[in-house]
């Protein structure tokens, strides 16, 4: 029965153990995702706030200008061909500024009329006039409200970050919109630069597939989620090491936890076992529908925290090693506990046993040796006796003979018959002694020495007489 319970108790404190250190595991790993997701959130939004300012001071310094509206206001009232030449020369006009601009990571310049069709793309210059009014909603808004937006949208060609800002004239008002936009290749390569991993982008798509033109979907390729697109020009920009890296297979379990997730809005990070990485996940919305159109990916080498799980692992095993022998101890200990007080009890009726068998055969030997006392004693009343006896049936014969001769003598006759009397009182007394020396519960009381003395001798005296021997016997009195 103890060993069954010291089993179940073993079970009991291992599973316990385990479980311990899985919440331990899981923790840390929590943490550990949470920290990662931080780091890359905070870089996120201090790139994107980067791009806002540097959009800010080019719409500031280099397009809302008297010279740039000066040019851009003509459209208003121009026919196609005035609107030809107002092009060329406002791409002229900008065109060194735009690739100065492309310097620090700006993608496109583009200028729309308030009809919301394109009216210069300094990256396509010779395509214009499409109307964007389905394609590009934050053109739409600015259009509409007249104030400035900016967000991830796909366009026609590529995606981008785009700040769009309404343009005005003090004479006849509002005159249409301009955009700066910044790349996600800018992004990745930012992210990439600051942590030396690799980062993607994953574009959902539905969006290239109702937006992009059909001359323009091949910069987009199949990627590890089968509802995304990767953008060509981002996979190209890898360095070798991270192209294998991007193109490592996660596992379903991860898959699922990106679809849970991504449509939250907020950044996640996953630690993928199968792969080895850590997948960070920034969602990237549409500033007018809010609608989640597609994520930066960052993979992480995920040694660290498979070195921290294999120490888990190994803790949880020295844990229950532990356990087991710490319950093996006790358990040995109360085995022995018991051994020994078996043995004790056992050795204790070994020794009861034996004291019994000691007491009995001391009561053997104290019987025969009252047994042997006995024949001595009576051998020594039969010593005693012989002479009263002898003295009783020899003056019993001498009246007898008498009383036969009548020669009755009434004096000597008494004098026999008180001699018979005394031998008879001897024997008596003889009797007495017998049973006194063998009563088991003695009475105490006082006596005088001389007549214990002299009571000892006359049991033993006709044996003293038989062997000739004579015992002094002096007594003083006070």
């Amino acid at each position: 029965m103890r060993k069954i319970v010291f089993v179940l108790l073993f079970s009991l404190l291992s599973v316990l153990a385990v479980l311990y250190f899985e919440y331990k595991k899981d923790n840390f790993v929590v943490e550990h995702l949470h920290s990662r997701t931080e780091q890359l959130n905070l870089l996120y939004d201090s790139l994107y706030s980067e791009y806002k300012k540097v959009s800010n001071m080019i719409y500031d310094t280099q397009i809302n200008r008297d010279d740039v509206i000066a040019i851009f206001k003509q459209t208003k009232r121009a026919d196609d061909k005035e609107k030809s030449l107002l092009r060329e020369e406002l791409y002229n006009h900008l065109k060194e500024k735009y690739l100065l601009y492309k310097k620090y990571g700006v993608k496109q310049l583009h200028f729309h009329l308030s009809d919301n069709s394109s009216f210069l793309r300094f990256h396509r210059p010779k395509m214009f006039g499409d109307d964007l009014s389905r394609f590009r909603p934050t053109i739409a808004y600015v259009n509409r409200y007249k104030k400035a937006i900016d967000g991830y949208e796909e366009g026609k060609i590529f995606s981008g970050y785009r700040f769009v800002y309404p343009l005005f004239d003090e004479t006849i008002g509002y005159i249409g919109s301009v955009e700066v936009s910044f790349g996600m290749l800018s992004m990745t390569k930012e992210i990439i630069e600051h942590f030396n991993i690799p980062a993607n982008f994953l574009i959902a798509k539905s969006v290239v597939d109702a937006k992009v033109v059909n001359g323009e979907k091949s910069n987009y390729v199949s990627s590890s989620f089968s509802d995304y697109y990767f953008e060509k020009d981002i996979l190209a920009n890898f360095k070798k090491e991270f192209s294998m890296q991007e193109r490592k297979l996660i596992s379903e379990a991860s898959k699922a936890t990106f679809y849970a997730n991504i449509g939250k809005g907020d950044t996640f990070s996953i630690f993928d076992e199968k792969s080895s990485n850590i997948i960070t996940f920034i969602p990237v919305q549409n500033p007018i529908n809010k609608i989640i159109i597609g994520a930066i990916s960052v993979r992480g080498d995920a040694r660290y925290i498979e070195e921290r799980i294999s120490e888990f692992y190994q803790l949880a095993t020295i844990a229950i090693i532990v356990i087991f022998l710490v319950l093996h101890i006790i358990y040995r200990e109360l085995f022995y506990r018991d051994e020994m007080i078996k043995r004790n009890k056992n050795l204790s009726d070994k020794v009861k046993e034996e004291v019994k068998k000691n007491i009995k055969k001391e009561k053997t030997m104290l019987h025969q040796s009252r047994l042997a006392q006995m024949g001595e004693m009576l051998s020594m009343i039969a010593h005693q006796w012989r002479q009263p006896l002898s003295a009783i049936s020899a003056t019993s014969a001498d009246l007898g003979m008498k009383t036969m001769l009548n020669k009755y003598e009434k004096n000597i006759f008494r004098e026999k018959l008180g001699n018979i009397a005394e031998y008879s009182q001897h024997l008596s007394k003889t009797i007495d002694d017998f049973r006194d020396f063998y009563k088991s519960n003695k009475e105490k009381r006082s006596v005088l020495l001389g007549d214990v003395f002299l009571g000892a001798l006359s049991i033993v005296e006709s044996s003293m007489v038989n062997k000739n021997i004579n015992i002094p016997f002096y007594t003083t009195t006070h």
